[in-house]
């Protein structure tokens, strides 16, 4: 083989090209090396881009797996590290449902090659609460414009929605607040036009829906008048800043029918401060002025009517003095008569105070003896044995069936019966009038009365108080009577008998035959006489007074009022229709015998004629207690009332009296008891009480008011056992038939 020997100088060109393609390989890598340098700084850059921004940003794969996410999305499935999002998909982040949305979209990309553009997303996770999320996204190309993939980039605006909501909410609410007010509310925009109406403006518009009213204004619903003075105002609004508050004005509804309304108008600002509107509200105030037109009308009546009655209030005060003077009158008297036990001073002052309300006349009093009459004291001009004898026989007609009630003769010498009386100054005195002084529905003495013409005219007016007075010394004479009886024996022990005898004179004797009803009554006094008092007596019109009362105090005084009480009960209810009226006239005449110390309890019933139904009145008392025939436990019947003496000159009395009606049902069981029974004491001051005396009574079979009674006292007895009663103690007892 034949060898070669290279050309050195081809060797040479050889080694120099190669040094020049060395060089310019040096350049090339140079720039390479310069041109990834960027590359590497672009990336880095890129990284500190996306890694930054708040929004995720994110490369899928053609299969939709994540090639690249920046720590925001990362962040957001629960990572602090983006590659460990590498290779997944949203399936493993995101609820089955959302995920398939997702890939189906990224699927349309990769095939159309068109992007999907701030796409509006609810995003549901596995184990997570809800997102919603603005998303771009777009194909991932390479060089050769080859679709590869997809890039997207997400930005959460879970708070804007939430803040749309709330706000769509209190939207909701505030609209569902002024469609249901009944004012009128609306929104204007600077030319007056309407832009929100509530329900209630719709509806006095005429229209049923905003679009109906939208950008019309006034002037398309009302008259230009009108509007023209809306519009007016609402300029002034909006030009100056300054509200209007609550101006009441004039106007008229659709139908030309006068209203008024109360109109506020504040201007509505932007941020800037720029008034853009205003909002008023207007209140149908048409009621309220109408009322108000309505009170003027009726003031202006009031002040015709209260000049019409200040005659009457001027007559009905002039009668009102008469009647302080009738009752101070009574008062003195009373007291002055109540001083007298010797039967011979008391008839003087007894003369002695009804010549004071008859000053001129002259008068005789005659006491009943048996089947007689004698004159006790008379005025000068019956000094004559004549006329005294004259005056004695013409009361004869009454000394069989008694006089009860008083009456008067306008002439009385046209009267044969006492045409034989004569004095010196008869022709000035015809006016005869003859009160009888009632003790236990009897007259036990007889005044005869010889007066003046004119007191004719007075007679109504001045029976009730010389009823009551007669009434009182009635009381007075039936005292001294006895005490003039029983002698100046022992003569405290005999003053206690005499009074004790006197009460219980006064209490019912005899069982009263009342219609349909049983009753019966005690009374035992804790000592020689006592302040409870109980009645049973009919009225003139055929009603029943059942009465029972407890004078404050107890001995004599208690006992004088408590006569002086027997006697107002006995002589009010002649005229009184109700137990109710009844208490309220005795109340006025006790309250001038009374101090401000002293007062009655009292407890009233009125029964009917036919005895079907009674009224029931109390000042006080303990009350009522009502036991059913049908078994049922006993109970109490309640009635407020005030007692009796406490309060007067006005009507605080009558206002707080009470009066009920109850039914008399067979079978049914009443208790009237003073406090001393429930406050009657053992050995050891215990109380007998209010429950043991509603236990007693319903364990009770007892069918008369002697049995009811029978088995109460025996009780009490055994209660009490040797302790002496320290108040007294009185009980009736009634049973309907």
């Amino acid at each position: 083989m034949a060898s070669t020997t290279p050309d050195p100088a081809s060797f040479i060109v050889e080694i120099e090209t190669l040094r020049s393609k060395q060089s310019e390989m040096k350049e090339v890598f140079k720039a390479l090396q310069a041109h990834t340098e960027n590359l590497e700084n672009e990336q880095r850059l890129l990284h500190t881009l996306i890694d930054n921004i708040p929004d995720v940003i994110y490369f899928k794969d053609s299969h939709s797996r994540f090639v690249l996410i920046n720590k925001s999305g990362a962040l957001k499935f629960g990572s602090a590290n983006p590659l460990e999002i590498i290779g997944k998909t949203d399936r493993n982040f995101f609820a089955a449902e959302h995920a398939e949305a997702a890939f189906h979209d990224e699927q349309e990309i990769l095939t159309s090659g068109k992007p999907l553009i701030v796409k509006e997303e609810r995003e549901t996770y596995q184990n997570q609460s809800d997102t919603w999320a603005l998303s771009t996204k777009m194909p991932m190309r390479d060089k050769l414009g080859n679709i590869i993939g997809t890039c997207g980039i997400s930005r959460d605006i879970t708070a804007i929605k939430l803040a749309e909501a709330d706000l769509e909410r209190e939207r909701n609410q505030l609209r569902t607040l002024i469609d249901n007010m009944p004012d009128y509310i609306y929104i204007k925009d600077v030319e007056s036009r309407f832009v929100i109406n509530n329900r209630a403006h719709l509806t006095i518009l005429g229209a049923k829906t905003q679009a109906e009213v939208l950008c019309k204004t006034d002037f398309d619903f009302f008259s230009r008048e009108l509007v023209a003075r809306y519009f007016s105002d609402e300029q002034v609004v909006l030009q100056t800043g300054k509200p209007i508050i609550n101006r009441e004005e004039p106007t008229k509804d659709k139908h030309d029918r006068k209203q008024w309304l109360s109109t506020t108008k504040v201007p509505i600002r932007d941020t800037a401060g720029l008034i853009t509107g205003l909002v008023g509200i207007s209140r149908d105030i048409t009621e309220r002025k109408n009322f108000e037109d309505a009170l003027k009308r009726a003031n202006d009546e009031l002040e015709l009517r209260v000049a019409e009655r200040t005659t009457d209030l001027q007559k009905a005060n002039e009668r009102l003095a008469e009647r302080l003077n009738q009752l101070n009158f009574l008062t003195t008297s009373s007291y002055e008569l109540a001083q007298y036990t010797k039967l011979s001073e008391l008839a003087t002052a007894i003369i002695s105070t009804f010549t004071q309300r008859f000053t001129k006349s002259e008068i005789v009093l005659h006491i009943r003896k048996d089947m007689t009459f004698k004159h006790l004291s008379a005025t000068p001009g019956f000094f004559d044995a004549a006329n005294l004898e004259a005056a004695t026989r013409s009361l004869d007609p009454y000394l069989t069936n008694g006089l009860q009630r008083p009456f008067m003769i306008s002439d009385w010498t046209t009267e044969e019966s006492i045409s034989g009386i004569s004095f010196v100054n008869q022709s000035e005195l015809p006016c005869y009038i003859v009160l009888p002084l009632l003790a236990d529905n009897k007259d036990c003495a007889i005044i005869q009365i010889f007066t003046q013409s004119p007191y004719v005219h007075h007679y109504d007016a001045e029976l009730p108080l010389l009823t009551t007075l007669a009434a009182h010394a009635a009381v007075c004479v039936s005292n001294a009577v006895h005490y003039q009886e029983l002698g100046e024996r022992a003569r405290l022990q005999g003053e206690l008998d005499a009074a004790r005898s006197i009460q219980q004179r006064f209490a019912p004797r005899e069982k009263p035959q009342i219609a349909n009803l049983d009753i019966k009554g005690v009374y035992y006094p804790a000592f020689e006489v006592g302040g409870d008092y109980l009645d049973y007596f009919q009225t003139g019109n055929g009603s029943w007074v059942v009465v029972i009362a407890d004078v404050c105090g107890k001995g004599i005084p208690a006992a004088l009022f408590m006569t002086m009480l027997r006697s107002t009960f006995r002589v009010e209810a002649r005229t009184a229709k109700s137990a109710r009226q009844l208490l309220c006239v005795v109340n006025e005449s006790m309250k001038v015998n009374l101090d401000d110390k002293s007062f009655v309890t009292a407890l009233c019933c009125m029964i009917a004629p036919d005895g079907q139904s009674m009224t029931l009145a109390r000042a006080g008392h303990p009350m009522l207690i009502m036991q059913e025939s049908n078994g049922a436990p006993p109970r109490n019947i309640k009635c407020a009332g005030l007692a009796l003496g406490l309060v007067s000159g006005d009507d605080t009395f009558e206002k707080i009296m009470e009066e009920i009606t109850i039914p008399l049902v067979s079978g049914n069981r009443f208790l009237l008891y003073t406090d001393g029974l429930n406050e009657a004491n053992d050995p050891d001051k215990n109380d007998y009480g209010i429950k043991r005396i509603f236990e007693l009574l319903h364990r009770d079979k007892s069918t008369t008011p002697e049995g009811v009674i029978d088995t109460i006292m025996s009780d009490v007895k055994m209660f009490i056992k040797d302790a002496p009663y320290h108040d007294d103690l009185t009980i009736i007892s009634m049973i309907v038939k």
